[in-house]
């Protein structure tokens, strides 16, 4: 197989993996859906907090499947320097404790949005030759 062809079954697999990502967050949206419209009741409550809860998981099955697309990496090189910022973030996090939730989730989720970019900067360098 040619070096163009396994591109793109790693490419075909990649975007399989996030069209599964959406079906997950989106399926309750569609049993939401499908319930309005096959009965003139109301929704139950259930139905509503899966609605509520799938939708905004998004985030975080895409985080799941860039990981998953780019474990190779991580697990090359890029895990040590990963590790690093995972606990200097811990440390970090550790060291600034506060009593205010929001300040607190606010701090927490700046900082994994800096580790993010970081191993994208990675991901970009790498590519380049």
């Amino acid at each position: 197989m040619s070096a163009r062809m396994r591109a793109t079954h790693r490419a075909a697999k990649a975007m399989s993996l996030f069209v599964l990502a959406f079906v997950i967050q989106w399926w309750a949206m569609a049993l939401f859906g499908a319930w309005q419209l096959a009965t003139t009741k109301e929704v139950p409550q259930a139905i509503h907090h899966l609605v509520t809860t799938f939708s905004n998981i998004g985030g975080c099955l895409n985080l799941g499947v860039f990981f998953l697309i780019h474990r190779k990496r991580l697990s090359m090189g890029e895990r040590d320097a990963t590790e690093n910022a995972i606990t200097s973030l811990s440390t970090r996090r550790s060291a600034e404790t506060s009593s205010d939730p929001t300040e607190t989730f606010t701090r927490v989720t700046i900082n994994y949005l800096k580790l993010i970019k970081c191993l994208l900067i990675k991901a970009r360098k790498e590519r380049k030759c």
